[in-house]
This record gives structure tokens, C-alpha cells and sequence, in this order.
């Protein structure tokens, strides 16, 4: 508007006549550049906002205007980056190098990281490099990635429940083959003050167009009608679909080795523990739960990645844990208290199906759970004859359906005969509790998770 006005003084100044030619230009150049400028700023206000959607309008609104215009080309690109639409967001940062390849404005960078980028929306990810910049506090924004391996959100056919809604494989997938990666749609950083409902309240809030995402994922309760800010929807939607975040840390051979030995490890080739954040993945909700899983997710940071962690079948369902491994009375206690409704949630894997309508061998694995977690040491085992009675009334079971409880026993009587140091016996335990667990959870971070103790009672 200062453009504006130092004509429009000039004129007072210097009367012309209204219908002069070049003062009606002057003031139609000043409001056009007047309206970029405000435009522009706005932009670049709604990409500090991370308002990607609004950010596009603005940028768009400009070019119309102004064609060419390089800053709102460079913070359109950026915005349809943010938003997944990478090849439109090449095409521009491409177009403008080949502009103004030594021009004021610097596109390497962002050309760069729309290559990284793209890289990562093939499942190609620097996961090394991920961890690093996660401790040392950088917040690198990354692709999503679904395989096609994957159909998500088909309907599945089971006939001991009817209908509901899946992931299932395209494909045969071998063990370790990634599924899913990415980044949380709300996330909360465990030095954060805020909750992860407030911050999705918020985020709908700035961006309403996101509600339908959100309010389409699947929780419990009567929401016939989907409000964008219905509040206990959403908290309902966090409770059914949210994770605490767990982060995978690798170690060389040797400090496997001696983690081990001083039983700092929960696995040889990997620690996963929880980071204290939670957040929500809208992809990665989409895959039900199993006790028998044969997908597992781990996260670096705020992106989570879903890969497999035994072979799978074309056809069958791709399923995660959304707890840890525990008993089936502790399981239902958990999913129980899901949500706002009564019914909360009910597990319907195979392995719940066969405890639920065996109260015998629900029991037993009780039983077996309760002595495993006991804090003091002495308690922490099954008497022999009592051992044997277990495992032969879940000797019938197929292997993946009773993996928690073989490898409790295993592990509580491999521990107790190490005590005695009797060391090579209580190795043959150990091992037969790490193929029984592998044989429930797969892959070989699963199969290692027990492992530690071998190397540990081999080294004394």
C-alpha cells in the first residue's frame, strides 16, 4: 500500500487529470503488487504453521497474478512436499534451476530433499542416519510408504466372526520384508506438555479438512454422527489407535556380547524400549491386532515402520501386537478398558478364540504368567511335576498358539537350573524358550529376544 500512496501524493502534489494513462497504471501495478506481497507473506505464515493445505492455496492465488513469481514457486514446492505430492514439487524445483541456476535463491537443498524423499516413498530409508539426527534432536521430516504387498482396509471374511475390515497380503512376503513406514500424524515428545488430544484438537482446528482422516478410523461408542471436534470421539480414537513409541538400538557383535554377559540387554541384536512419546499413525492403525502377529512396529522418532517378521502367506491377514506379550486374562483386562464403551475390546486372534473357550488352559497360562513376573526371585518358577502337567495339557496346541507359556517355562527352569550351575541343561531351556517364542512371534529380533541368556550362561 506505501507504492500506492506515494503516487496517489504526487498527485495531490502534482494534479494530473484522472484519466492519464500511466497514473491508472501506476496504481494497478501497486494494488497487484500490494496483493502478491500480502499473498506471499501469508504463505509462508501458513508453512511456519505447517497449514500445507492453505500454504498451496496462497502460492497458487500469487502465481495466477504473478506466473513466475519465485518465492511462491519455491513455498508451493515445499507445501506439496510436505503434503506427499512429490512429483509436482520435483517438476518446480527442477523448472526453477533451470531458470536461475546461479539466482538468488539456493533450490540444491530443497532439491535434494525431495530426491531423499522419493527415495523413501519406495521404502527406501537411511534408518542409521534417522536414529542419529532422533538423539541428537533434529527433526527431519520423511516420506510414507505402504508396500504393495499390502492391501490396506479390505473387507476380511472369517466365519467364527463374520465380517470386519483388514490389511491382507497381495503377495507371498519373506520374514523382515517392510510393510509400512510413516510419520505420525500427531505426535508427543516426551518433554511435551501437551497431551496427544490436545494436540490432534489443535491440529483439526487449523486444518479441518484432516477431520474425515481422523474420524474415520475405527473406535468404540455410538458416533453415528462424525463432528470434526467431537472431543471423546477423538480421545475414544487415541485410545483404540494410538502407540507409545519404541525405538530399536543395534549393537556390533562385541558389545552384544558383553551387554549380554552383565544382562544389560533384552536381545542380543537389539533393544527396543519405550521412548515415553505417543503418537498417531493413521496407516499403521489400520492393522489389527494378534497375539500371534506376523508383523512387528518399531519407531525412530515420530515415523514408525511396520516389517515382517515371518513369512506370510498371499491372502492372509497382516496383523501387529498392540501389547506386549502377556497372559490372555491380562490381555483382556487391558483391551477391556478401552475406550469409553462397556464392551471395550475383545481380541478375537486364534489364540484368544482357544483360551476363551478353554477356562483350563486360560488358567494354566495365568498360572505360569503370575510366576514369571513375581519381583521376588525365589517365587519366580513352577515345581516340576507341575511344569510337566502344563506342557502336556498344551501339548495338543499348535506351536504359535502356546509360544508365551512354553517359553515362560522354559526361561523360569533354564534360570533356576543356571543358579545350580548346571548350566549345559539350563542352556537346552533356554533354547527351546527362544524357538517357542519365535515360533508365536517370528522374525529374529523375536527369536533373540531370549537369546541373551545363552550367551550369558555360556560365559560363566
Amino acid at each position: 500500500f506505501s507504492h500506492a500512496f506515494r503516487i496517489l501524493l504526487l498527485h495531490l502534489m502534482n494534479p494530473i487529470p484522472l484519466n492519464d494513462e500511466s497514473f491508472m497504471q501506476g496504481l494497478a501495478i501497486a494494488h497487484l503488487s500490494s496483493q502478491i506481497a500480502r499473498l506471499s507473506s501469508r504463505a509462508n505464515t501458513h508453512l511456519r504453521h505447517e497449514r500445507w493445505e492453505l500454504a498451496v492455496l496462497d502460492c497458487r492465488a500469487v502465481l495466477k497474478l504473478l506466473p513466475r513469481h519465485a518465492k511462491s514457486l519455491e513455498r508451493l514446492a515445499r507445501a506439496l512436499m510436505k503434503l506427499g505430492n512429490l512429483f509436482d514439487a520435483r517438476k518446480i524445483v527442477d523448472d526453477l534451476m533451470e531458470e536461475s541456476p546461479t539466482g538468488s535463491f539456493d533450490f540444491k537443498e530443497l532439491h535434494e530433499e525431495i530426491l531423499r524423499l522419493s527415495q523413501e516413498e519406495r521404502g527406501e530409508y537411511d534408518t542409521a542416519k534417522m536414529y542419529q539426527d532422533d538423539v541428537l534432536g533434529f527433526r527431519i521430516f520423511h516420506a510414507n510408504y505402504v508396500s504393495q504387498a499390502v492391501a490396506m482396509t479390505v473387507e476380511i471374511q472369517r466365519p467364527e466372526i463374520g465380517s470386519y475390515v483388514g490389511c491382507l497380503a497381495n503377495r507371498n512376503i519373506e520374514e523382515g520384508e517392510l510393510m509400512s513406514a510413516s510419520k505420525a500424524f500427531a505426535f508427543v515428545h516426551p518433554n511435551e506438555k501437551s497431551t496427544l488430544d490436545c494436540k490432534i484438537i489443535d491440529l483439526l482446528r487449523d486444518r479441518p479438512m484432516l477431520g474425515r482422516v481422523v474420524n474415520d478410523l475405527h473406535c468404540f461408542g455410538d458416533y453415528s454422527i462424525k463432528q470434526n471436534l467431537d472431543e471423546q470421539r477423538i480421545r475414544d480414537i487415541i485410545c483404540c489407535n494410538s502407540f507409545k513409541a519404541s525405538t530399536t538400538i543395534t549393537f556390533d557383535q562385541a558389545e552384544i556380547l558383553q551387554a549380554a554377559s552383565e544382562g544389560l540387554l533384552d536381545g542380543p541384536c537389539a533393544l527396543v524400549v519405550n521412548s515415553g512419546s505417543e503418537g498417531l499413525w493413521i496407516n499403521e492403525s489400520r492393522f489389527n491386532h494378534s497375539c500371534t502377529a506376523n508383523c512387528a512396529a518399531s519407531s525412530i522418532g515420530d515415523h514408525m515402520f511396520v516389517r515382517s517378521t515371518r513369512s506370510i502367506a498371499r491372502g492372509e491377514e497382516i496383523c501387529i501386537c498392540y501389547v506386549s506379550n502377556s497372559s490372555f486374562e491380562s490381555t483382556e483386562k487391558t483391551f477391556g478398558s478401552w475406550g469409553s464403551s462397556a464392551e471395550g475390546f475383545r481380541c478375537v486372534c486364534d489364540r484368544c478364540i482357544l483360551l476363551r473357550s478353554n477356562k483350563l488352559l486360560a488358567d494354566m497360562e495365568q498360572e505360569v504368567e503370575e510366576a514369571h513376573r513375581n519381583v521376588t526371585p525365589a517365587l519366580r518358577h513352577i515345581p516340576e511335576s507341575r511344569h510337566m502337567t502344563i506342557l502336556l495339557s498344551f501339548s495338543p496346541v499348535e506351536a504359535r498358539l502356546k509360544h508365551n507359556v512354553v517359553a515362560n517355562l522354559e526361561v523360569m527352569q533354564g534360570a533356576a537350573l543356571s543358579l545350580q550351575h548346571k548350566n549345559d541343561i539350563a542352556l537346552g531351556c533356554f533354547l527351546r524358550a527362544s524357538t517357542a517364542h519365535y515360533a508365536g512371534t517370528g522374525g529374529d529380533f523375536g527369536y533373540a529376544i531370549l537369546m541373551w541368556r545363552v550367551a550369558g550362561a555360556s560365559t560363566r
